[in-house]
């Protein structure tokens, strides 16, 4: 179980369309992903979490600084981790991401290897998948486009990507909407901080067998996001 430290997100997102609808899922699909710079951290989980975020600097002892293009660190070999279906939130704790954004991190899934702001190397299973996506997410807006499997799609959202824009809302849940060895759609479910809006953005990741870790799927465009009435179907982090 996570300690009950507040998981706020200041992030920002593609805003894009002219429909009312649409204007909302903006809002909504703003708290998750592409976090400022200037955003600032020290927020209220309006569920009333107490303590704050561990500082990344406290981190396990299995986290390893690491540079992928000399490939001198293997510490992606996580082969002993729980492969089983997670039908419950795996063990975790929250850290603050450099970018800004709060994620979960768990000492058997990862992300296990820090390069600045490129959290990176989480376990082949559902687990490590759904790990991946924040740490990942978080890594593509800070410049990371390698937190990306290559594509024409993937180079076009980094390229225009927004330089600025901030909500705050926390990160309520997961959903596995498909998954195997190597590729996983995960659905994330967040919230407003005052709670009056509810969305899910659907990441899609696929794994890398030279890298022998997962990578964000930018081949359709940027992650889908929805407005969400029912969370029945989420599994909670708590």
């Amino acid at each position: 179980m996570a300690d009950e430290s507040k998981n706020g997100l200041g992030v920002s997102w593609f805003i894009a369309g002219g429909f009312l609808l649409i204007v909302i899922i903006a809002v909504i699909a703003a708290v998750v992903v592409f976090p400022n710079d200037n955003a600032d951290s020290n927020h209220t989980d309006p569920a009333g979490s107490a303590g704050e975020s561990p500082s990344p600097s406290a981190s396990p002892g299995t986290v390893a600084q690491g540079n992928e293009s000399t490939g001198e660190d293997r510490q992606c070999d996580l082969d002993e981790a729980d492969s089983d279906f997670p039908t419950r939130a795996p063990e975790f704790r929250w850290e603050d991401h450099p970018i800004g954004l709060t994620v979960p991190v768990s000492e058997e899934h990862g992300p296990v290897v820090r390069d600045g702001a490129f959290w990176r190397c989480t376990s082949r299973t559902v687990s490590g998948a759904v790990f991946a996506g924040p740490a990942l997410l978080s890594a593509f807006q800070a410049g990371h486009q390698e937190a990306a499997a290559d594509s024409p799609r993937a180079r076009m959202v980094f390229e225009s990507q927004p330089e600025d824009s901030a909500v705050d809302a926390v990160l309520r849940g997961f959903r596995v909407s498909s998954s195997n060895e190597d590729a996983a759609v995960i659905e994330y479910l967040t919230e407003t901080f005052d709670g009056e809006y509810r969305g899910a953005m659907q990441i899609h990741l696929v794994w890398d067998e030279d890298l022998q870790d997962w990578r964000l799927d930018l081949s359709d465009g940027e992650p889908p996001f929805s407005i969400v009435e029912d969370t029945s179907g989420f599994t909670e982090w708590r």
